[in-house]
């Protein structure tokens, strides 16, 4: 019963939260907040509800994995986003991430060497960030913005803790942190206003991800 009233509501109201952020604080400020583990969390918090700590050790690893691809996306997006129109960059950018994903997965890394990688493509990339975006004013969002975040969150969440048991630990983990929301809502908004709002949401982002490794090498500690 609790971990069927934490998947319906637990990533909806952080969804919701940090849309209205977003809302008020502007594009870079909305962005730092997803990267805190919005989709990460209720994933992590259901898998330990309902697995033993060994899936949940794993499953982390996973999540670090999955970091890093969401790095690959942002920097990959930094780099197209000023040169190409929303619809090829979007299709680069995802298809970059996608074979990123099934090499790191099929590499089969320890964990150590999965937290290192991870470290150093975050100094490189935040070091290398484009100083190009010039606007900071919030970017009107259309009226099915919200419902469609909300969607397609409760339903990675719930696809991810219902059948983790046959995905894996590693890899449910790795899907978690999957950048969907960024997929879709920041291709919109590029192909409305172009590229100036989305490269401050992942510029956003990327300021906020320590905080992200922090909290999960302390549930590491902790388990």
């Amino acid at each position: 019963m609790l971990t069927t009233l934490l998947r319906i509501f637990l990533t909806p109201v952080l969804v919701l939260a940090v849309y209205l952020l977003q809302k008020k604080w502007g594009s870079r400020v909305g962005g730092v907040f997803l990267g805190l583990p919005i989709n990460i969390a209720p994933f992590l918090v259901i898998i330990h509800l309902q697995k033993s700590d060994q899936f949940l050790i794993d499953a982390i690893h996973g999540v670090f994995i999955g970091q890093v691809v969401l790095l690959i996306f942002a920097f990959s997006y930094s780099r197209l986003a000023i040169h190409f129109e929303w619809r090829l960059t979007i299709t680069l950018v995802t298809t970059i991430t996608l074979i990123s994903s099934l090499i790191l997965h099929y590499l089969r890394l320890s964990f150590p060497i999965t937290l290192a990688m991870t470290l150093i493509a975050y100094i490189a990339i935040r070091n290398s960030w484009p100083k190009t975006i010039t606007t900071s004013h919030w970017e009107e969002s259309f009226n099915w913005d919200l419902p469609l975040r909300l969607a397609i969150t409760s339903l990675t969440v719930y696809v991810l803790t219902t059948y983790s048991h046959f995905l894996g630990p590693i890899l449910s983990g790795t899907l978690s942190a999957y950048p969907i929301i960024l997929t879709f809502m920041g291709s919109l908004s590029h192909r409305r206003s172009g590229p100036p709002h989305i490269l401050k949401t992942l510029q956003g982002l990327i300021y906020s991800l320590p905080f992200t490794y922090a909290i999960l090498i302390s549930l590491l500690v902790l388990i």
